[in-house]
């Protein structure tokens, strides 16, 4: 015999399920644990939880509309990363050649302020390093803000063993030394290039010179998703524009109202 201790617990499932017609009690005779029949438990559940109001209902569909739209967000951020300047890999040990080594590290120093021919630096930081380091996770990528507007915005390449003829000829003959910029470790040479007054498409064209990286095309499927969420932009600033016009009318035509009012109190005092 089967205890009701035994019972505790035990999961329902089809098959322990009682099939017998004469074993299922109507809904009226039902029970549930609380000892109350189930039609009046389903009520007091209903009481509990009133059916929304509009603009209970209005709200929820805001916070939806709200949650898709920080998703299309993040959606467009890995899109940014993965398509665009800088979306490279670097000759690693297994590819490499004597005229290209394999990348190691890069630094990159500039200060705070963009005046002084820090813009081009600031932006390739923005733009081009989150590409790179996400085509290329080996490569330690590090970048010093500094308060100092005087010095030159540098970038260091770190290479395996060698530095390459043509990092050498772009580095120029001139060598800039770059104090923030880490020492070069056991098996490490470093070339150390002015990027002051360069846009960050000019930079990164000096990094892929020095380091033959290969570009990564972008996919049929990005190519796409780059297209709709263009589109969703270019529709985005029609809406813009057609609120703005919509508020502007609304707001034109209350001044119109309360002028008109002003004039029909004007000629009852008079």
């Amino acid at each position: 015999m089967v205890m009701p201790e035994q019972l505790r617990g035990a999961r329902v499932s089809a098959t322990n399920f009682p099939r017998s017609p004469t074993s299922v009690t109507s809904s009226s005779q039902a029970h549930n644990h609380s000892g109350l029949p189930i039609d009046t438990l389903f009520n007091t559940r209903q009481s509990r939880n009133p059916p929304r109001t509009g603009d209970q209902s209005l709200c929820a569909t805001f916070a939806i509309m709200v949650n898709l739209f920080k998703r299309m967000r993040k959606l467009k951020t890995i899109l940014d990363i993965r398509v665009g300047t800088g979306a490279a890999i670097f000759p690693s040990v297994a590819n490499a050649s004597k005229d290209f080594p394999a990348v190691t590290r890069l630094h990159l120093t500039y200060a705070q302020k963009i005046y002084g021919g820090h813009q081009g630096a600031r932006h390739f930081w923005r733009n081009c390093l989150p590409r790179l380091k996400y085509y290329n996770p080996g490569v330690a990528m590090t970048v010093k803000q500094t308060t100092d507007q005087d010095i030159p915005a540098t970038l260091s390449i770190y290479f395996a063993d060698r530095v390459g003829s043509t990092a050498t000829a772009i580095a120029g003959s001139q060598q800039i030394t770059d104090k923030h910029a880490p020492a070069p470790g056991a098996g490490e040479k470093m070339a150390t290039v002015n990027v002051k007054d360069l846009t960050y498409q000019e930079i990164w064209n000096r990094v892929q010179t020095s380091t033959n990286a290969s570009e990564v095309p972008a996919s049929e499927e990005d190519i796409a998703e780059a297209k709709k969420f263009a589109a969703i932009e270019e529709k985005a600033v029609h809406d813009r524009e057609r609120i703005r016009a919509k508020r502007q009318a609304k707001k034109d035509q209350e001044r119109m109202l309360a002028e008109a009012r002003g004039e029909v109190e004007k000629s009852q005092t008079a």
